[in-house]
């Protein structure tokens, strides 16, 4: 049976614990939403099924297909490799076949089985690896700390064999919980609080504020004043590219020259989410006293602050998975009140964009 390319979609650890008929409607979203983001990216694929609390995904382009996938939330991990019968003989060729891009030093065959076979897990390994020491390209096994390792899954009559495992951002299905409105400026802290929101399936509408942040030269000054408009677009592709095939939806308006620490974006964040009925809006600053939380809250109730408990190390793995690169320090939020009457005037000003995936706009 020739090879042919394939993709293992691994579901979020967190939707496994939902029960069966939410876990199933949960699949079936992310299965829609792989299809439409594949096509969005022009992707070639000739099918993409659910089995047993994974997605497959057959294409001629698996590596492509498995690195967009993995920027689904709701999806834990993927993994392009390569399809072929059950055989003994068909895993053996085609694993000795993807073993010939390994480099010299150790590696491992790990084998899993579920179904009817005439061998073993362990003897499909011991035959794979025997065969791949016949080739004679410097290579020696190692089971405990292998550098490279060759994976095989057998299920029914097929074979799927991959040496790579991409890590998703796992979580829930954009768009299985209510939307919010994300404050978005020049700085990566905007970007994550927004990401793990996001991440927990709310669709994100933004409002983008220029003028905050740093000044789009990848510095470390939190609060530029007037620059940060580099910075912004920056943060509204990589946002967009998170957004599983959607556009990403923008209010614009100018801060105030406080910049990213600006009391400004909260108070405008909290009429949008009034007057759209989404509720919420979330910003990237982690206020140092819970005073100062109440305080926000009794003014300005419906703005979350999703960093502010956030272990440092889990946001600097956010951070790498998303593409912001470092994180900057919150600092609480300064400058006067604003009035109804301040708001409404900045809105008036506001722009209204569209940012499709992975664009950067023109602001």
């Amino acid at each position: 049976m020739p090879m042919e390319g394939i993709v293992i979609v691994r579901t979020g650890g967190e939707i496994g614990i939902k029960s069966r008929p939410v876990r199933r409607i949960y699949e079936n979203r992310l299965v829609h939403t792989v299809r439409e983001v594949l096509r969005g990216c022009g992707i070639p694929f000739s099918r993409i099924w659910r089995i047993a609390g994974r997605i497959y995904i057959s294409s001629g382009e698996a590596d492509l297909a498995a690195e967009r996938a993995a920027k689904v939330f709701g999806i834990s991990s993927t993994s392009p490799g390569v399809a072929t019968s059950s055989g003994i003989h068909d895993i053996v060729s085609a694993g000795v076949e993807i073993a010939k891009t390994f480099r010299p030093g150790t590696f491992a065959v790990k084998s899993r089985r579920t179904g009817d076979h005439p061998f073993t897990s362990q003897e499909l390994s011991a035959a794979l690896g025997e065969a791949i020491l016949k080739r004679g390209q410097g290579l020696k096994v190692d089971l405990s700390s292998p550098q490279q390792t060759l994976n095989v899954e057998v299920r029914g009559q097929t074979a799927i064999l991959y040496t790579k495992v991409l890590r998703g951002p796992d979580g829930f299905p954009l768009g299985t919980q209510d939307p919010f409105i994300g404050i978005i400026d020049g700085t990566p802290d905007s970007v994550i609080a927004s990401w793990c929101m996001m991440r927990r399936g709310a669709p994100l509408t933004a409002l983008a504020v220029r003028g905050a942040g740093d000044g789009g030269d990848g510095g470390s000054s939190r609060c530029a004043g007037g620059g940060g408009v580099g910075s912004l677009r920056r943060n509204l592709r990589i946002l967009s590219a998170w957004m599983s095939g959607r556009s990403l939806k923008c209010t614009v308006i100018d801060g105030d020259g406080n910049g990213a620490d600006s009391v400004l974006p909260l108070y405008v964040a909290a009429t949008l989410a009034e007057r759209t009925g989404i509720g919420v809006a979330v910003s990237g600053l982690r206020p140092k006293s819970l005073e100062a939380v109440v305080r926000i809250s009794k003014r300005l109730p419906g703005i979350v602050f999703p960093l502010i408990a956030m272990d440092e190390e889990i946001i600097g793995r956010w951070a790498g998975m998303i593409g912001i690169g470092q994180k900057l320090s919150c600092g609480e939020p300064v400058g006067r009140a604003f009035s109804e009457e301040d708001v409404r005037r900045i809105l008036s000003r506001s722009e209204e964009i569209t940012v499709r995936a992975g664009e950067e706009p023109d602001l």
